[in-house]
Parts: C-alpha cells; sequence; structure tokens
C-alpha cells in the first residue's frame, strides 16, 4: 500500500509540474506578441535607372566598353539622398532613400543609357567576364540637391570625371569632367531623389557621346600606325 501511495503521490507531483509549465509559458508568449513594436512610415525608394526611352545613337560605335563603378566619397556613396546645406555641410534628406548605393545606381544608369541606344558594340560592367576594348572609369565628387527655398526650386548635380582607358595597354586616352544639373522642386519627398536621377540620366547621354567619338578617334588612328 505504502509502494501504491508513492506511485501515485509520483504522479500527481510529475503532473502538476507538467500543468505548472504549460500555464508558466501561456503569459510569456502572449506577452511577447503584445509588446511588438508597431511598424512605422517606410520610406520612399527611387531606384536610380536609365530613362525607359532613350534615342537611339546616329552610329553604333564598332567596339565594347566596359563602366567601371564610380569612386565617390564615403558620405555620397550610401542610399541616403545628399543635401547641400547653406554653410556647405551636408544632411540627408527624411523619407526617401536610393533602392541601391549611390555608386552602383549612377553605373546602371550609364549601362543602361549606353544599351537602350544601342551606342557600342557591346556594353559591360568592369569587372565581368567579358572583356571590353575600352573601360570608363569615373570619379564622382558632386552628387547632391539644394532644397527648394520659399518659391524657388532647388537644384540637383552632379559632377563626374571621366577617363576613357585602352584596355590593351592600360594607358588612359582621354579625361573630361561633365556636370549636370536640373531643378528640384519642392512636392513629395521623392523629388530630390527624382530631381538626381534625371541629372544623371543627362550626364550618361553626354558622357556616351564623348566615349563614341574619342574612341573612334583612338580606333582609326592605330589602324593607320598599323
Amino acid at each position: 500500500m505504502e509502494e501504491i501511495g508513492g506511485n501515485l503521490g509520483m504522479k500527481l507531483i510529475r503532473t502538476s509540474a507538467i500543468f505548472a509549465l504549460l500555464l508558466g509559458t501561456v503569459p510569456l508568449v502572449s506577452g511577447c506578441v503584445s509588446v511588438l513594436p508597431k511598424p512605422g512610415n517606410s520610406p520612399i525608394v527611387v531606384p536610380l535607372r536609365a530613362p525607359n526611352v532613350v534615342a537611339r545613337a546616329q552610329t553604333q560605335a564598332p567596339f565594347s566598353i566596359s563602366v567601371g563603378l564610380p569612386v565617390m566619397p564615403h558620405a555620397l556613396a550610401g542610399v541616403e539622398v545628399t543635401a547641400l546645406q547653406d554653410d556647405g555641410s551636408i544632411a540627408y534628406v527624411e523619407g526617401v532613400k536610393f533602392a541601391s548605393p549611390a555608386p552602383i545606381g549612377i553605373q546602371s544608369i550609364i549601362l543602361g543609357t549606353f544599351d537602350k541606344a544601342v551606342a557600342f558594340r557591346a556594353s559591360v560592367r568592369t569587372g565581368s567576364t567579358a572583356k571590353a576594348d575600352f573601360e570608363l572609369a569615373l570619379d564622382v565628387n558632386v552628387f547632391e540637391v539644394t532644397m527648394p527655398q520659399r518659391r524657388e526650386a532647388g537644384t540637383a548635380k552632379i559632377e563626374a570625371t571621366a577617363r576613357l582607358i585602352d584596355i590593351a595597354t592600360h594607358r588612359p586616352l582621354a579625361t573630361r569632367i561633365f556636370t549636370s544639373t536640373v531643378p528640384a522642386p519642392s512636392g513629395d519627398a521623392n523629388q530630390p531623389a527624382l530631381a538626381l536621377e534625371l541629372a544623371t540620366q543627362n550626364m550618361a547621354v553626354e558622357i556616351m557621346t564623348w566615349a563614341q567619338s574619342t574612341g573612334r578617334a583612338f580606333s582609326e588612328t592605330r589602324l593607320q600606325a598599323q
């Protein structure tokens, strides 16, 4: 009898422990759910892409070109939209971001413009397995907006130093500084980013024309020397 009573007592203890464990987990789980933070307002995301329609180049250059990832100051090279302040310092525009870091976005706009214009025999990103005849190297030192003031629109500006390099000899053939500005009107939070996108699209067309003519001139000189 004592053995039966002892077994019964052990079963009651185990059962009580299980119930206590189960009951203890219920408020723990419900408590975690109740304290989850509410989602905030997500920023507007601007992709930085070439325009949907690009005028076709008059003639296609008979060579291929690779476009390097632009070199940029760290403060300009993130996903934030940079605004130039009156004192020369920079701040980031709230409520809007680029879909990718600025160097990747700028490179994508240039490549997309080259492709849609059918400007070269081929255009690729530098570092890809495809071998190109020339490389376009870029240093972007300005990629910013000035914010609108009262009734006056702000300005979006990009400035880049472009170098066309002969891949066979690694020799720079030409260097040119490109600057593009467009108005950045007041309105939705995405306006500064869209203005920077447009300024970069305009610059990409200018770079395309320059790279075509410079590459052609070098190619013709090399053929004559052979």
